[in-house]
């Protein structure tokens, strides 16, 4: 599961796409931007190679021009690389959306900033101290992102080479923007930091006059541009240019690597001089005051379509864990609810279990503990009266007149056929008792419940049978027995 959520899609390539992700840890979130490879190439090993070298490369380098590497993982979609968000424009759409050329300080500041990323990179050193000579290869204005607060940074490190042990690009293959690639690497003959300073030459030329200097409008026009063609003179376009920016022009766009400038610091420190002397004759314009009021618009429409995104996804991933909650607890009530329905169910049958099988011993009972009341409660160890509990043992006056006018008395009147059924000789106590209890003579037949021992009948004493459809007084007794 990957810990970073989709809000939405910002660009895409040849080799992967750019999505804008969030990741929550508690409280905290954050956006990221999230690079990922083609869903056709995330299985391809040269490809999958080429992800991790720039992962290794692009998270070793550490400069405030330089877009940063934060994490490197893989998910169910394939590796990805979760690099700093930066909220703004790319250098190719801030110059294709002004309707005229940027200001000559914004534009210098602007290309000072990438020529010092870049410089950044060609500088990078290994763990161990060793300088990498990495190229990048593939500068472009589409690889220079610019934040509304007006810092430029370079990123896509994507086919970047270092001269090193990493992962080398297979002889006669071409990799980058053909319009920004140095003569040297399009006659593939071997490359360092001074073919990134030809791109860096081809894209300062189209920062200061906002126009393409080497379109492909066919397969190979632009390469064939590059290759024959002098280099332009920018200040025939753009007669504002400090003489000495055009003059670098000149050496960053010379077909002999040799002519260019040693490093790309040399060029910064050109173009910053030039901004200073700018900024004397004219006054500081800031870049971020100056984006704010030519692209303002623009900036608050997608800052509401980027917290839009934000909440949609946030909702989305509250939504999921809803569901998922959903459906474990239900099932857990149910099964819950189920051993509580079984326990009650088993309950009641016992209950009923119990009742009928007293039911059928009722008149038996009846008549041992009517027997025992002749002559007070007994001990359940013995055959002597015990003394009587008078709370338990209080007569009511109804019951002391049924008893004195005598059984037939309180059974009211008699229908025949319960007469004939009266009549009709009944076995023994010991004799019924045998068969439904089979307990043995000395022991108790039920061992869930003492029974009042059996106490020779006295003389004149009868026991009586409970009347007929009203409760059983013996059942009543033994209960609270």
């Amino acid at each position: 599961m990957s810990p970073y959520v989709h809000v939405l899609d910002v660009s895409q390539g040849g080799m992967g796409r750019v999505e804008v992700g969030l990741r929550r840890t508690g409280t905290f979130e954050r956006l990221y931007a999230i690079k990922r490879l083609h869903p056709h190439l995330a299985q391809d090993p040269q490809f999958r190679h080429m992800f991790m070298d720039e992962a290794k490369l692009a998270g070793l380098v550490d400069h405030p021009n330089v877009v940063s590497v934060l994490d490197v993982s893989e998910d169910e979609q394939g590796p990805l690389l979760a690099m700093e968000y930066v909220e703004g424009l790319t250098l190719f759409e801030l110059i294709g959306r002004t309707p005229h050329p940027l200001p000559m300080q914004v534009s210098l500041r602007l290309a000072a900033m990438v020529a010092r990323g870049l410089h950044a990179a060609h500088e990078l050193r290994d763990h161990a101290g060793q300088r990498l000579d990495l190229v990048h290869r593939d500068l472009s204005p589409q690889n220079v992102l610019v934040s509304w607060s007006g810092q430029a940074k370079v990123t896509d490190f994507g086919v970047a080479k270092a001269l090193g042990n990493i992962t080398r690009t297979a002889t006669g293959t071409m990799k980058g923007k053909l319009g920004y690639a140095s003569p040297e690497q399009l006659r593939y003959q071997p490359l360092d930091r001074r073919s990134d300073l030809f791109a860096f030459g081809v894209c300062l030329y189209e920062l200061l006059t906002a126009n393409r200097l080497y379109p492909s409008r066919g397969e190979w026009e632009g390469p064939r541009r590059i290759l024959e063609e002098p280099a332009p003179d920018v200040g025939l376009e753009r007669p504002d240019t400090p003489s000495s920016v055009v003059e670098l022009c000149f050496r960053l766009l010379a077909k002999d690597a040799a002519k260019r400038p040693e490093t790309a610091e040399e060029v910064a420190r050109v173009l910053e001089e030039a901004t200073r002397l700018l900024e004397l004759e004219e006054g500081t314009l800031d870049t971020a005051d100056w984006l704010e009021a030519e692209h303002g618009a623009l900036r608050a429409s997608r800052r509401i379509e980027l917290e839009q995104a934000v909440q949609r996804a946030v909702d989305g991933v509250r939504s999921d864990r809803g569901q998922r909650t959903s459906l474990f607890a239900p099932r857990s009530r149910r099964w819950w609810r189920a051993a509580l329905t079984a326990t009650l169910v088993l309950a009641a049958a016992t209950a009923g279990a119990v009742l009928t099988r007293e039911a059928l011993g009722g008149d038996e009972d009846a008549r041992e503990i009517g027997a025992a009341q002749s002559s007070g409660p007994l001990s359940p160890t013995s055959s002597e009266p015990v003394a009587s509990d008078p709370a338990a043992t209080a007569v009511t006056p109804s019951e002391a007149a049924a008893r004195e006018a005598g059984p037939e008395a309180a059974r009211g009147p008699v229908a025949p056929e319960q007469d004939a059924r009266r009549a009709a000789p009944r076995p023994s106590t010991e004799a019924a008792r045998a068969p439904r209890g089979g307990a043995a003579q000395g022991q108790q037949p039920r061992a869930q419940r003492p029974r009042p021992a059996q106490r020779p009948a006295q003389p004149g004493t009868t026991a009586s049978e409970p009347p007929t459809g009203t409760p059983s007084r013996g059942l009543g007794i033994v209960r609270e027995y």
